[in-house]
């Protein structure tokens, strides 16, 4: 799943440098949605397996994986700080992204209409993204080279369908075999699983200066993962959730996400933050 992913995101890096699309809209629009495909197929094979808790340990697991332990190493291996970040529209995600499992937590009811809330949240936030993105007329010689792209980009997609099958039902044995929570296997296991092509896209944007994409993926991919992933399974999957069981999931995503904003407030993200975020994660590991 993983190597089929990289392929994927080479493929739709590719594609959003001949549109002229900035790193961080690459990162946030394009590269985060596909980074996210894991997660997504996890969540519908989860909830036809009857497995939900697995899913939405994926996704909050997912969360706090992403901005802890993906963007606290890619902060520590990097060799200088970042400053240049579009502050303003990546710390009005993380609070967007931050705020959900409490108003979940506050209702305590997921339902199809919360469902369609969450997605239609996901489609606004897409839409300004667009419309504030560059545009760019294709020309002929580059229109070649996406179609190329885009059969590489769907090749990329068939394996990672077969991975993320793979892991929920490897995910559901292990959890009766072990006599553990289908949600804790999800926070634990899954979640890193799935969270491997967002690892691959930040390391290899790191080595290459590209920090922007680095963290327009990461951030990209938490709110992907709150609003349309979360949103899918209340519509496929309508139930009553006991939110106390996720409320230790929940409040490290606040906290890991509360951590983010204040060192991305501050204007610089380095070593030191890096292993901060790295720290969070342990102690998310030890915990739950």
């Amino acid at each position: 799943m993983a190597y089929s992913a990289k392929v994927l995101v080479d493929s739709a890096s590719r594609v959003g440098d001949r549109l002229r699309i900035g790193q961080f809209a690459i990162g946030f629009l394009l590269l985060s949605v596909i980074t996210s495909l894991p997660e997504m197929l996890v969540a519908i094979f989860s909830v036809n397996e009857g497995v939900v808790g697995i899913t939405l340990g994926d996704i909050f697991g997912s969360n706090v994986v992403n901005i802890s332990f993906v963007t606290g190493l890619t902060l520590l291996i990097g060799r200088k700080k970042v400053t240049s970040v579009p502050l303003r529209d990546l710390a009005g995600v993380l609070y967007f992204s931050s705020l959900i499992p409490i108003i979940l937590s506050i209702f305590k009811v997921w339902s199809r209409i919360a469902g369609l809330v969450l997605i239609a949240f996901f489609v606004l936030f897409s839409y300004l993204s667009i419309i504030k993105g560059q545009r760019l007329a294709s020309s002929e010689k580059s229109s070649v080279k996406l179609r190329r792209d885009i059969i590489i980009i769907a090749m990329g997609a068939v394996g990672i369908v077969v991975g993320a099958r793979l892991a929920v039902d490897t995910a559901a044995s292990l959890a009766d075999l072990l006599g553990v929570t289908q949600l804790a296997i999800g926070a634990k296991i899954v979640s890193v699983g799935t969270s491997l092509p967002e690892l691959v896209v930040a390391l290899q944007a790191a080595r290459l200066g590209r920090y922007q994409m680095s963290l327009g993926t990461s951030v990209g991919s938490n709110l992907t993962n709150m609003t349309l992933i979360l949103g899918t399974v209340f519509l496929l999957a309508p139930i009553q959730v006991n939110v106390q069981s996720l409320q230790l999931a929940t409040t490290f995503v606040l906290i890991v996400t509360s951590t983010f904003w204040y060192f991305i407030s501050r204007g610089t993200l380095g070593r030191i933050e890096g292993s901060i975020l790295l720290a969070q994660y342990s102690l998310f590991l030890l915990i739950l």
